[in-house]
């Protein structure tokens, strides 16, 4: 299960299509506001992932990103943005899996979508064998090195 979120409701059923495609299911939220209410509910179901669109009303996506691990430490998180900020550029090194921007292509979307999914197989197997960089094809350090065992 991937739990994406976006105000915009075309790249919402997008992502959740392309998910769907890669073999997942995906739930979509159209605020922060809304996912951290699922969140806190008994009714959450963790994901694989979550992947976030950054400018949103209220909440934006980095600061979604920092509740989240604040709650889910191993959590992988993808942000999305049209206009990425030259300034998030070591919160996302530090924070995410991966920081895309928009347009992307599909096909390399699916590709991250999988390379999450193999992450959380070998993350939910115990054995962390996490380096300083992804092993799975992110554009990020690891978030989860200090994991290793």
């Amino acid at each position: 299960m991937f739990h994406v979120i976006d105000d915009d409701d075309r790249i919402c059923k997008l992502l959740k299509a392309l998910v769907i495609k890669a073999g997942y299911e995906a739930t979509c939220f159209e605020t922060a506001e809304k996912y951290i209410e699922y969140m806190n509910s008994n009714s959450f179901q963790k994901p694989v992932a979550v992947l976030s669109d950054v400018v949103m009303p209220g909440i934006n996506g980095y600061e979604l990103a920092t509740l989240i691990r604040k709650k889910l430490p191993s959590q992988k998180i993808i942000l999305v943005s049209a206009t990425p900020s030259e300034g998030y550029n070591q919160f996302a090194n530090d924070q995410l899996c991966a920081l895309i921007n928009k347009p992307f292509h599909p096909l390399d979307m699916i590709s991250k979508i999988k390379a999450l999914a193999s992450c959380d197989e070998i993350h939910a197997s115990g054995e962390y064998i996490y380096g300083s960089l992804c092993d799975f094809g992110m554009n990020c350090r690891c978030p989860f090195y200090n994991l290793i065992k």
